[in-house]
């Protein structure tokens, strides 16, 4: 699976309102990028999915995500580059 490929189609699903459709393929690329160990889009789909349940209001389940989004241990290179994820993560725990 093309991570990168994967994770612009499940936004463009969730655009077009093919919100099934883009949770399941979030899902896959948070378990696929998990066994590459690809820490970038592991937070990336973490945090897409986050924000979906968030904005849905289903605190249990975004709670979840945001979680591992700041809970993930990385690189001061990959906090830099996945900065705007945390901060939003970050910003969103405190409004639960």
């Amino acid at each position: 699976m093309d991570l990168t490929s994967s994770f612009s189609k499940a936004l463009l699903l969730l655009d077009e309102g093919k919100i099934e459709q883009a949770v399941t393929l979030l899902q896959e690329v948070v378990t696929e990028s998990q066994e590459a160990n690809d820490v970038q889009h592991f937070v990336q789909a973490n945090c897409a999915l986050g924000e979906f349940y968030f904005n849905n209001a289903e605190w249990d389940k975004a709670l979840s995500y945001l979680e591992l989004v700041i809970g993930t241990p990385m690189s001061d290179e990959m906090e830099e580059a996945l900065a705007s994820e945390i901060n939003n993560a970050k910003q969103m725990l405190q409004e639960m």
